[in-house]
């Protein structure tokens, strides 16, 4: 019997993962989008790995620009993941005074949990998603804030 999407989704969301918003920049064009499917790969040297559907824009976007941002959100900031991840919210998603620019132009959640800046070393394609290596160039982190976890189609905001 094959699987569906329903069950799938059903079984990895009993995997809790924390919250990103993944940005990119590419002529001055911002964009990001809210993801869980990430992952370190690596330490030395330090990789990690992100997913993006292949018909997402940000996907052709980190493709053309080579770097992107993992903002990892705190337990604060569902509304931002809620906001990344809406395609109505697209036109808007930036206009909060909460973005600095790295040197990349590229935004950086100030806010965030904690932030890792990477130029893609490689890409894959995999099913439906393309899968980006990034090298860590740059990271930061917030270490008075507690994460945003997602759990079984629901976040969970840990007190």
């Amino acid at each position: 019997m094959p699987i569906t999407s329903k069950q799938f989704k059903n079984v990895l969301g009993c995997f809790a993962t924390g919250v990103a918003i993944v940005t990119t920049s590419v002529n001055g064009k911002i964009h990001g989008l809210t993801v869980n499917s990430f992952t370190s790969v690596s330490l030395k040297p330090p990789l990690v790995l992100i997913c993006i559907d292949t018909k997402a824009e940000s996907c052709k976007l980190i493709k053309k620009s080579k770097t992107f941002t993992v903002n990892l959100l705190t337990n604060k900031q569902k509304n931002l993941s809620e906001k990344f991840s809406d395609p109505k919210t697209k036109e808007n998603r930036f206009d909060d005074n909460v973005w600095k620019h790295n040197i990349d132009g590229t935004p950086v959640l100030t806010n965030a949990l904690a932030f890792i800046d990477c130029k893609v070393k490689s890409v894959f394609l995999s099913g439906d998603h393309h899968i980006f290596v990034g090298k860590v160039i740059r990271l930061g982190l917030n270490k008075n804030s507690k994460p945003l976890v997602y759990y079984r189609g629901k976040y969970s905001i840990p007190d």
